[in-house]
């Protein structure tokens, strides 16, 4: 097995390790619940929320676009650990935007993170697994992948209603991991 093979054991871990953080980041909660996001802020903004919306999936675009530039011209080790600290910066700054009611300033910030990892963590990890990985490695980070999906799908939302976290405490949970 893959996990326990000395030759392979540590390759697999890492890119398991790299998938719970990509997960973790908070891309797809941002993605899947941008509207409960602005909702939360409310509506005393420039944009309207469908407009707010527009541009969470455009910066994804962009992002994507971008990432083909960063992976060909950057190495790794920049990509991974500069990207992983420019989204907690920016994943603070939505907080804090969040909690000033800033709803122009936290649509910034949710584009900026989400540029971000798309131009870096969000393309690099395909491209490192494929790399250092095996089959089997692919397989185990794709289905670590779809059990941190449905974890945040389970979890995101209650978390986002309930008083003891809120939408602000969940992006100030996020940065902190």
């Amino acid at each position: 097995s893959v996990l326990t093979s000395e030759e392979f054991r540590s390759a697999t871990w890492l890119c398991i390790s790299i998938a719970v953080y990509n997960m973790m980041s908070g891309v797809n909660i941002i993605n899947g619940y941008s509207t409960q996001i602005f909702d939360h802020i409310g509506d005393e903004g420039t944009f309207t929320t469908a407009q707010k919306n527009y541009f969470v999936g455009c910066s994804g675009f962009f992002g994507a676009c971008l990432s083909k530039y960063t992976v060909l011209h950057l190495n790794r080790r920049t990509i991974l650990i500069g990207g992983h600290f420019l989204m907690g910066i920016f994943l603070f700054l939505i907080a804090i935007f969040i909690v000033t009611k800033h709803p122009n300033l936290t649509i910034f910030s949710m584009s900026a993170f989400i540029i971000t990892f798309q131009a870096s963590n969000g393309a690099l990890f395909w491209v490192y697994v494929s790399d250092i990985g095996t089959e089997a490695t692919f397989g185990l980070c794709l289905f670590t992948l779809m059990v941190m999906l449905l974890l945040q799908s389970l979890t995101a939302l209650p978390l986002m209603n309930s008083s003891w976290c809120g939408v602000d405490g969940m992006f100030f949970g996020l940065a902190a991991f």
